[in-house]
């Protein structure tokens, strides 16, 4: 009867040991009835990883340039004829970006010449003014066959060669739309009291449409300020764009003003680049103080006056610059012509004894390195 016993103790022991505990539980009872649990979920929504996936081809980037002949000698009456201007060849072989990615991107396209004086321009098939930057949309919802796509021309100019060579690198800079280089969001405005608060935070800052100076824009760059003119225009009557203080680029669009200058630099550094500047009686770029360099644009004063004015620092005009206007140069100011090609003599502003200076004969004189 003993061991009967204990063998019945242990399993009451284990028995009880079964039993779960209800401490925990957010509701108790006390005999039988019904219990209810109340049940909680959290929703968290599901997200899809940005892809930028993105195709890249060319045309054969081969360009010839021709040197200038003479022409043909006529031994009649012994002179020659038909003289040949030396230049580039005009073909613009085609770059192609197709998008596969789940965002819209841009493509930026830039060259680094290898020859001083040498100059890429690129020319976008669809006629966008921005010519360098090609803006793809999302490839979401599109078939592969129809995946967003955009092209650009590209071509040379400037400086002659006189042995076969490697004229430069193009390179293509692929990101998401609404971003800059380097990751950085850029801050799109679409009115001038947007961009008048924009600008003195630095960044890069793209406009969204044309804008009208409602007053001076004044630029108080805190940091490097990238102004994108997008494509677009900023106009003005008897106001107009004034960097005050720090480094500033304005890339790729036009300033048009009517009766004061368009451009005036008191800054640090100021740079305008593929862009159009015009005013109707003041000068498209005045620098007070600072230094300006002006690449691959158009400036134009249309009463034929001072077009740039350098009344401190230094202006350095490169690569392509046409000017509609003459130049003015104080005691403090200097104006400094670099490799490329100009509409008017540039001699005077030329080192020669770093560069050389060709008339071409066709209203264009070329700098290129000695």
């Amino acid at each position: 009867m003993k061991k009967l016993f204990t063998i019945l103790l242990a399993v009451a022991m284990l028995a009880s040991t079964l039993i779960p505990t209800l401490t925990n539980s957010p509701s108790t009872g006390n005999g039988k009835g019904k219990y209810n649990i109340e049940i909680s979920g959290t929703y968290t929504p599901g997200t899809a990883d940005e892809i930028i996936s993105v195709d890249v081809a060319w045309e054969a980037m081969d360009f010839t340039y021709t040197g200038a002949s003479q022409g043909t000698w006529n031994p009649v009456t012994h002179a020659y004829e038909g003289a040949i201007d030396g230049g580039w060849s005009g073909n613009t072989p085609t770059i192609t970006v197709t998008n596969h990615s789940n965002v819209a991107v841009n493509a930026t396209l830039s060259f680094t010449a290898n020859v001083t004086g040498v100059v890429g321009t690129f020319t976008e098939v669809s006629g966008t003014e921005n010519d360098n930057i090609l803006e793809l949309a999302t490839a979401e919802g599109t078939v592969v066959a129809d995946a967003p796509t955009a092209s650009a021309n590209f071509g040379i100019s400037g400086a002659a060669i006189d042995a076969d060579k490697a004229l430069g690198t193009i390179t293509v800079t692929i990101a998401k739309t609404g971003s800059a280089e380097g990751g950085e969001t850029a801050t799109v405005v679409t009115t001038f009291a947007e961009l008048q608060a924009a600008v003195n935070n630095g960044g890069t800052v793209k406009l969204g449409g044309d804008i009208t100076l409602e007053d001076y824009l004044n630029i108080y760059a805190a940091s490097p300020l990238l102004l994108d003119l997008n494509g677009h225009t900023i106009t003005g009557t008897n106001k107009s764009v004034y960097l005050k203080s720090g480094t500033c680029t304005i890339r790729g669009g036009s300033i048009t003003v009517t009766s004061t200058n368009a451009v005036n630099n008191f800054g640090d550094t100021l740079t305008i680049d593929q862009c159009t500047i015009s005013s109707a009686s003041g000068c498209a770029l005045y620098n007070g103080s600072g230094d300006a360099t002006v690449k691959n644009s158009t400036l134009s004063r249309t009463d034929n006056w001072y077009v740039v004015y350098a009344a401190e620092g230094t202006v350095s005009l490169e690569g392509t610059v046409d000017l509609s206007g003459t130049i003015k140069e104080n005691d403090g100011g200097k104006v400094t012509v670099l490799p490329g090609t100009h509409n008017f003599a540039p001699t005077s502003y030329v080192d020669t004894n770093t560069y050389t200076v060709t008339n071409n004969g066709d209203g264009k004189w070329t700098v290129a390195e000695k």
